[in-house]
């Protein structure tokens, strides 16, 4: 883009970004069509995917959950120290609410385990086999 000065502009970050974006996309395309596509290669590269995801989805959650939880804690513990110096400046209740919403976060991804190996035996995983839902009474 060129200013009436004569000067030449860089682009902004959004057409950076676009740019990027697109070029990989192309490039995942390109590297999928390489090899021959047949059902099992397309099945395969999709439980792959699916399992990439889900990993990353856990290893997101994980991190929001323990860092969240922990600066809830900490800001808990903040706050009843300044509770202390003056107890006009946050209520109490708050600060212990606080507290335990940011111990009941941090241990969500512990509690999250415990309860998915209770109810199954084992942990989630995507591997794309088919099962048949059976009830007992």
């Amino acid at each position: 883009m060129t200013l009436r000065t004569g000067v030449q502009r860089a682009p902004s970050w959004k057409n950076r970004i676009a740019g990027t974006g697109i070029t990989i996309a192309v490039a995942g395309l390109a590297m999928t069509l390489v090899e021959p596509a047949n059902a099992q290669t397309i099945d395969t590269l999709a439980r792959d995917t699916t399992q990439h995801f889900s990993s990353a989805f856990a290893y997101g959650l994980n991190t929001i959950c323990f860092i969240g939880g922990a600066l809830l804690m900490l800001g808990a513990a903040v706050g009843i120290y300044q509770h202390q110096k003056n107890p006009n400046s946050v209520r109490p209740g708050y600060l212990i609410a606080g507290g335990l919403i940011g111990a009941v976060v941090f241990a969500f991804p512990y509690m999250a385990g415990v309860m998915t190996r209770s109810v199954t035996g084992q942990s989630i995983s995507a591997t794309g086999a088919q099962q048949a839902m059976t009830f007992t009474q």
